[in-house]
């Protein structure tokens, strides 16, 4: 529907200073006498209500046909169908002689600009950023304009030790406790913004797909988040403070992504939705992964590194079908993994250094697509079943396992193994390599191996990449190659 609208200035002697059209309506030849007639007669009525009120915007006080004449003192407006007036029209008030016409381009194309609902303009806000006084004039309305609450907070940006603004209060007919305390009037209004901020917020969380408050230093607890219904991923890294999340995260079906990496007063599992593929908890303080997990059906990646209280993994893990990555770096008081009762057949990399594992289950034979497996530092560690051997690994490497004296026997052909580092380790002999066609890398360091097998010679591919050394009762008796 076109509308337009009238906007006039009134000096203190009745007489009109600026006019300005606004709006796509056709113009009528008489529209300018017509204004000047109706603007006149609603100015005894502004006099008297003037009396009556002390509130600066007067709303609505007379009509004429399809015109609205709406005023804020000392400001008269004359409307058709229009509602809008702005403190920018005011700031960008030129510097005039009293009772002159006010004549500046500036002034008068800003005034035209201004559309309904117009957010403050960058010119404004930058006018506030180059002023070195702001006026703040506290009315019984000024807490219901949105716009004036907007230019409040720049304003008060601004009066920071980069800007050094001067800011000057004058509060009209209004109690100064009013707006300190956001009682009164401004209580009223406060509340109004709330309520319509909730609303507009409650959208805003319906589309919300990522929530990122990492490193929130005082964040202790996460209450209901049903009102974010659609979140993929959240992430709480280094939320040091955070116990606990309630029981709302079930109810977020979309979540596929959880990260609270060195959230370390988490001690409890949280309640995770079926829809989780990637579970980071690592450096919490959890002792323990409930059965329940086996209802993270789609679960792909689990880290559960340096959580130094971990103590035990259900059996219910086996029934991660999907499960790719499993890492366990760290945890110095998980000392065995539970028996794998089903082949994981996802699964390709477990990660086991640095943990109180002493003896690897023979289960372990059930995941059989494992590429590479790590036990650095398992200084617990005693026993590797044969049915390590039935993995289909690339890469074994066991590195400073002090209790570590034997290697299982090479029983059966290992055509994936293609690197072998053993170091640090009280293991006295290395297993034949008959069994290791395709191996190429064999690292030998700190050990009490006396000898090589005899078999190495048949492994040309090793040429260049057989490593012994610090293992003191090793002897080089051996010509390896002729």
């Amino acid at each position: 529907m076109a509308t337009t609208a009238c906007f006039i200035i009134v000096s203190r002697n009745d007489i009109p200073i600026y006019e300005a059209e606004v709006g796509s309506a056709p113009k009528r030849e008489d529209a300018a006498q017509l204004h000047q007639f109706v603007l006149h007669a609603a100015l005894d009525i502004v006099q008297d209500l003037a009396w009556t009120t002390s509130a600066m915007f007067l709303k609505a006080i007379d009509r004429f046909n399809d015109l609205v004449v709406s005023v804020y003192c000392p400001i008269l407006l004359l409307a058709s169908n229009w509602k809008q007036l702005t403190d920018e029209m005011i700031l960008l008030n030129p510097l005039y002689l009293p009772g002159s016409r006010i004549t500046s381009s500036h002034f008068d194309t800003k005034t035209k600009s201004l559309k309904k609902g117009d957010e403050i303009s960058p010119a404004l806000l930058k006018a506030i950023e180059e002023s070195k006084l702001s006026m703040i004039i506290f009315s019984q309305n000024y807490a219901s304009s949105s716009w004036c609450l907007d230019e409040l907070n720049h304003v008060l940006k601004c009066k920071g030790k980069h800007h050094k603004q001067l800011v000057v209060p004058v509060f009209y007919h209004v109690d100064p406790s009013h707006v300190r305390k956001q009682n009164g009037s401004y209580g009223v209004a406060f509340a109004r913004h709330e309520e319509r901020l909730k609303d507009k917020m409650d959208k805003d969380f319906e589309s919300l797909k990522v929530l990122d408050l990492s490193f929130s230093k005082n964040l202790i607890q996460v209450h209901d988040l049903s009102y974010a219904p659609n979140l993929e991923k959240i992430l709480l890294n280094k939320c040091e403070r955070l116990e606990n999340f309630g029981s709302s995260l079930c109810n977020l079906q979309s979540l596929q992504t959880l990260s609270l990496s060195g959230c370390s007063c988490l001690d409890d599992f949280p309640e995770l939705p079926s829809s989780i593929k990637f579970l980071d908890l690592s450096e919490t303080a959890i002792e323990q992964v409930p059965s329940s997990v086996q209802r993270l059906s789609y679960l792909e990646i689990f880290y559960l590194r340096y959580c130094r209280r971990l103590k035990s993994l259900p059996i219910s893990i086996c029934d991660l079908s999907f499960l790719k990555w499993l890492h366990l770096r760290g945890c110095p008081m998980l000392e065995y993994l539970p028996e794998i009762g089903k082949p994981l057949e996802c699964l390709e990399d477990l990660e086991l250094s640095e943990s109180g594992i002493r003896e690897l289950h023979s289960s372990i034979g059930n995941l059989s697509h494992i590429s590479s497996l790590f036990l650095h530092e398992c200084k617990n560690l005693k026993v590797v079943p044969d049915d390590i051997y039935n993995l289909h690994l690339k890469i074994l490497s066991f590195s400073d396992c002090p209790r570590l004296e034997n290697l299982p026997p090479f029983s059966m052909v290992f055509l994936s193994l293609t690197e072998l580092y053993v170091k640090n380790c009280n293991i006295f002999e290395i297993p034949d390599l008959l069994s290791l066609p395709s191996l190429q890398i064999l690292k030998v360091e700190g050990t009490r191996i006396d000898r090589i097998p005899a078999s190495i010679k048949q492994y040309s591919k090793l040429h260049d990449d057989i490593v012994i050394v610090n293992c003191k009762s090793f002897h080089p008796r051996l010509k390896l190659f002729t």
